[in-house]
């Protein structure tokens, strides 16, 4: 639910509503809160950035797999051992780049969920 600051910028909040009661339980009074969800907001869209450049990716590569195991397949007996070998080595490496594609996206997955921390000690900053 986006509001609007003094500013009349747009700002996409979380709202919290609570009653409040007196000791009887009657209903006195009511809290909003406004909670600032642009950081959130900003990291979802970057997240869904990664995500369709990772399958763009994948994609390119399987269409050029699919491809050359087209024509091997298509001019079995015809292609010649040398062109059949720059063929395989073709496959072989974009089956590389989806294979580091995927243990990208399981990583940023592990690290989404906690399951993998960061280790930073290592790293120098001069």
């Amino acid at each position: 639910m986006p509001v609007e600051n003094k500013w009349g910028e747009k700002i996409p909040v979380r709202m919290s509503c609570n009653g409040l009661f007196d000791r009887h339980g009657n209903l006195i009074g009511g809290v909003e809160s406004f909670y600032d969800i642009s950081n959130l907001k900003a990291l979802e869209r970057e997240k869904d950035n990664l995500i369709s450049m990772l399958a763009h990716d994948m994609k390119s590569s399987l269409s050029i797999i699919g491809g050359f195991a087209l024509r091997l397949l298509r001019k079995e007996g015809e292609v010649e051992q040398q062109k059949r070998e720059r063929y395989l080595k073709i496959v072989k490496g974009e089956a590389a780049k989806i294979e580091d594609l995927i243990n990208e996206l399981l990583e940023f997955s592990r690290l989404r969920s906690g399951q993998l921390k960061l280790n930073f000690s290592s790293v120098s900053v001069e």
